[in-house]
This record gives C-alpha cells, structure tokens and sequence, in this order.
C-alpha cells in the first residue's frame, strides 16, 4: 500500500509536480475541473511523445480576440504550465 516509505514511480513526481503547478501556478487556481487536468495531462504526453502532435491553433479569447494557442484557449496556459513543472 503507498504510503511514505512506498518507492514511487520517477514518472509520479513529475506527475505530481504538473498537477500541483496547475492547479496553483495559473490564473485559475484551484478551480480547474479535473477533466480539463486530464485534458492537459493527455495532451502533455502527447507533446512528449512527439512534439510535433500538438500544434498552435487559431481560436478566440472571452473578449473576442483571436490568436494561436497550444490546443484551445481554455487549456493552453494550463499546458504550459504542466510543460514547464
């Protein structure tokens, strides 16, 4: 059973760390829905994976303006911050 003396995976640090860096580091704070983490969790490993599978895409902001973002709008400083944890 995990618990302090249990040898985690390296992979769950980083894993901990991303979640921990969304949750606390974006202008959302704690208020990111689970499924958008899993969204971005998705999409990291993606990025990972081959950097070329994520790409900027045109889509607009809440006020209405339009730029390039990683994925969407909604996700895309969230997936710079699980990058950069």
């Amino acid at each position: 059973m995990p618990g302090p003396n249990y040898e985690w995976a390296e992979e769950a640090v980083y894993e901990a760390a991303a979640c921990w860096a969304v949750k606390h580091l974006t202008p959302f704070g704690s208020d990111v829905p689970n499924e958008t983490l899993k969204r971005v969790k998705v999409l990291a490993g993606e990025f990972f994976r081959n950097v070329q599978a994520v790409d900027w895409r045109q889509d607009y902001a809440p006020d209405g303006t339009a730029d390039a973002y990683f994925s969407s709008y909604d996700v895309h400083t969230l997936f710079v911050a699980y990058l950069a944890a």
